[in-house]
């Protein structure tokens, strides 16, 4: 280039061009220099269900308001303990621990309790996982509990059956048989605070079965009345349960008595059941659904006027 090429100054289309190649170098550069500065995402360990306490309703998957799959005893059930579906297509064995033995349907209000806020938070748009942390306190007193020692006390070892309670399922199809088996919780630990010389449950972390976290991850979840905690005899929590998965918001729902005692778990004969159903029918205490007995051994489940029942799952 002769020197009075160079004198030359660019055109103005030259001068873009020069301008646009400086930025994209500048921007090319950010974007290494930002790759490199920062850290990838961290995950955090568990997910904290109530800090702050999240707004929510009561959650129930139903998987498990199909089957029997928590005790009715009210003293150590360390018996293993086989349900069958009508159509002999799904076989649950549930196997209790032998120290504390099978997890009792009022231990399953933690299973609730978690699946509720992981739902609330999967609407807010948050993404849980099934490691989650929550205040032992928060939980207690959603679930219409006291809060004495005897209360973690009775929380600690619901923990343990849950955690030690094995369940195995056969599923039959025309083509293929598939089987799976899984604990309730996978594991737990707890947070404690030393107060005034004595050690208090603060906080616990446990680990969500695949099973149920699956079930919260697919929606398959059924809206309960919060006045279900305050059932104290085991048989009107099952019963609640079996009317809101099969009878819902409709008209009425049937089924025959012998029917309903298999599907409630209930080992007792049959009169005894008859004869238990007949006292819960008087009291009519089951929140949402009202009970009927007919004289050939028919249950007739109907919703109550007052009943807030919601058909999403969500």
């Amino acid at each position: 280039m002769s020197e009075e090429d160079k004198k030359i100054p660019p055109t103005a289309q030259e001068l873009i061009g020069q301008i646009d190649l400086i930025q994209k170098k500048s921007q090319t550069r950010k974007r290494s220099t930002s790759k490199a500065d920062s850290p990838p995402p961290v995950q955090p360990d568990f997910f904290e269900l109530d800090v702050p306490l999240l707004e929510f309703a009561f959650k129930d998957d139903i998987e498990s308001m199909e089957a029997p799959i928590y005790s009715l005893s009210t003293r150590p059930d360390t018996k293993v303990f086989t349900w069958e579906s009508a159509d002999g297509r799904r076989k649950i064995t549930i196997s209790p621990s032998v120290d504390v033995g099978r997890a009792t349907i009022f231990d399953k209000d933690i299973l609730i309790y978690c699946t509720s806020q992981i739902m609330a938070a999967m609407n807010a748009g948050k993404q849980p996982s099934k490691r989650v942390r929550f205040v032992v306190s928060e939980y207690l007193r959603a679930t219409h509990r006291g809060q004495s020692g005897d209360d973690y006390q009775r929380f600690n070892d619901a923990m343990a059956r849950l955690r030690g309670t094995s369940i195995t399922i056969a599923d039959e199809t025309d083509k293929r048989r598939r089987g799976q088996g899984f604990g309730l919780i996978d594991s737990w630990q707890v947070v404690e605070k030393l107060q005034a010389g004595k050690r208090r449950m603060v906080r616990v972390e446990c680990t969500l079965s695949d099973w149920l976290f699956d079930a919260i991850s697919d929606r398959k979840i059924l809206t309960i009345n919060p006045e279900y905690f305050d059932l104290r005899k085991p048989i009107e929590r099952r019963l609640y349960e079996v009317a809101r998965k099969h009878c819902g918001s409709q008209e009425t729902w049937r089924i025959g008595l012998d029917t309903l005692r298999l599907k409630c778990g209930v080992q007792d004969q049959l009169r005894n059941f008859r004869s238990s159903l007949r006292k819960l029918i008087a009291e009519q205490s089951i929140p949402d659904y009202s009970l009927e007995l007919d004289d050939s051994d028919m249950v007739i489940f109907r919703p109550k006027p007052s009943a807030l029942l919601a058909g999403e799952t969500t």
